[in-house]
């Protein structure tokens, strides 16, 4: 699916004059943000609160937008803030018609509106924010003017260089403060009367308005785990535990390439295709690449979305940079931001940090591969888990939960058309001591082939076996008279006549 494109708007501003004109000069252009004036403008006729924000708290004057047109607008919403009424786009055209403001050269035609509305920034706080890049692109304005000023004194020789001095200190100090060029402060009471109540997507394991994981090693079954749950929120059905999903929309960004599997299994699953969206993977860019932030939050909130999956981490940042601590907080804070503006459950799908050894595998909190910065900002971490190598069931738990008490796990078994079948959680075996699995292991390497110790060591690599309890093994089992050393200087089993 293509994002949302912004048609070009044809609207003619009489500041463009002004900086031809410089430009032709070679000086810079005057410093402007007309990005943030869009999306400041779209803000307070699109949410509710976020003009008498904006205007009516002394963040900003109509008199700071660089274009005049956007002067113009703001003063209306400003006016129409000020008196209480209601604030969006018919009520601004209307305003702007009843003052024969539409088609003047001072005024907005009614299709650039529109073409505002279109910078959507979400929520008041990113109207705020953008609010206060337009007054900061003000402030430098006012310093660019002054400083034309102040050259010009400075070359009149017949006044006191006292008196000049003064005055630019004077129109420096007249420029409307930003403190010190930070945002600002909010007091607890106000933070709290912005947020709303916390609610899940699934009740007691993934929140809303939090960035949370799903992690398993690879062909785990994680794929498999996420259309699952997203399904069951899609269609509005029960999810394994008991709880009653209410029917939202669910969207994948597939970083694999596997779109046209994850279609057939979602269909083979009787999943409802129209509330589960999928971009094309030619339009996912990057989580480092902010068009790439912009566009998951544009979907997101063009098409109301419930739940967003990443699939998979790895592969959305990049495989070469996942061990970076920086690059995990890059690319997972714009995500975290994202689930909090839109209020949306976020999972991530991860690999553990390494492949398990054998066919069982038990996770924990810091078993998430690459930075461990992930697992931090992460409010949820899901584990599937194999406890049992004889057993064909899995385990869902739940590693990690701040914002509740963590649920009892949840089993289930992958069919063979890839419907998950739920039922009780496997319990864990006891895991072998590792002197005893050491003792296996050796055994099978030499109960064929005798080997000298470097190809003992060599053999057993992939088992991760440190050279201390490979040695220690070696050492006991010898002296148990399990195995002995040839002539030859290679280790064998005792039966084969190594004595």
């Amino acid at each position: 699916m293509m994002p949302r494109q912004r048609k070009k708007t044809t609207f003619a501003a009489p500041e463009d004059a002004i900086n031809d004109a410089l430009e032709r000069e070679g000086l810079e252009p005057l410093p402007q943000n007309l990005e943030a004036e869009q999306c400041t403008l779209a803000g307070c006729l699109l949410h509710e609160g976020a003009a008498a924000e904006v205007f009516g708290g002394g963040l900003l004057t109509p008199g700071e937008f660089y274009r005049q047109g956007h002067r113009t607008l703001a003063t209306i919403i400003a006016d129409l803030a000020a008196a209480g009424d209601p604030i969006g786009r018919r009520e601004a055209v209307a305003e702007l018609e009843d003052r024969n403001l539409l088609e003047t050269l001072d005024g907005v035609p009614a299709e650039y509106v529109d073409h505002l509305c279109t910078h959507d920034p979400y929520s008041v706080v990113r109207t705020k924010r953008m609010a206060a890049k337009v007054r900061e692109c003000a402030q430098r304005r006012q310093f660019v003017a002054d400083s034309y000023v102040t050259r010009a004194m400075a070359v009149d020789t017949s006044r006191p260089f006292a008196e000049i001095l003064a005055e630019a200190q004077a129109r420096v100090a007249a420029i409307r403060p930003a403190a010190h060029g930070l945002p600002p402060l909010r007091t607890l009471e106000e933070i709290g009367s912005s947020l709303t109540t916390l609610s899940w997507v699934w009740p007691e394991w993934v929140p809303r308005g939090y960035l949370s994981l799903i992690v398993a090693p690879a062909g785990a079954g994680k794929s498999y785990v996420s259309l699952a749950l997203g399904g069951i929120l899609a269609a509005g059905g029960t999810f394994p535990d008991g709880h009653q999903a209410e029917p939202g929309r669910v969207m994948i960004c597939d970083y694999e390439g596997a779109e046209a599997i994850t279609c057939e299994r979602a269909r083979a699953l009787g999943l409802p295709l129209d509330r589960i969206f999928m971009p094309d993977p030619e339009d996912l860019l990057p989580l480092h690449d902010p068009e790439g932030i912009a566009r998951l939050r544009g979907w997101v909130g063009e098409h109301d979305i419930d739940w967003l999956f990443v699939d998979s981490w790895r592969h959305a940042i990049g495989a070469e940079v996942e061990d970076a601590s920086e690059t995990a907080i890059t690319c997972g804070m714009p995500l975290v931001k994202l689930a909090r503006d839109f209020g949306c459950g976020c999972t991530a799908i991860h690999h553990t940090r390494k492949v398990m050894v054998g066919n069982s595998w038990q996770l924990n909190m810091d078993s998430s591969r690459g930075s461990s910065a992930l697992a931090g900002i992460a409010r949820s971490i899901v584990g599937v888990e194999k406890p049992d190598a004889s057993d064909k069931a899995r385990r869902l738990s739940s590693l990690k939960l701040t914002v509740g008490s963590q649920p009892s796990p949840l089993g289930f078994t992958i069919g063979d058309g890839g419907q998950l079948d739920w039922g009780d959680a496997p319990q864990a075996v006891r895991p072998m001591p590792a002197q005893d699995a050491a003792t296996e292991l050796v055994k099978l390497a030499i109960r064929n082939t005798p080997r000298r110790y470097s190809e003992l060591e060599a053999a057993l690599a992939s088992h991760k076996l440190s050279e201390s309890t490979l040695r220690r093994t070696i050492k006991a089992m010898a002296k148990k008279g399990e195995i002995a050393k040839g002539s030859d200087g290679r280790w064998g089993m005792v039966a084969r006549g190594f004595e």
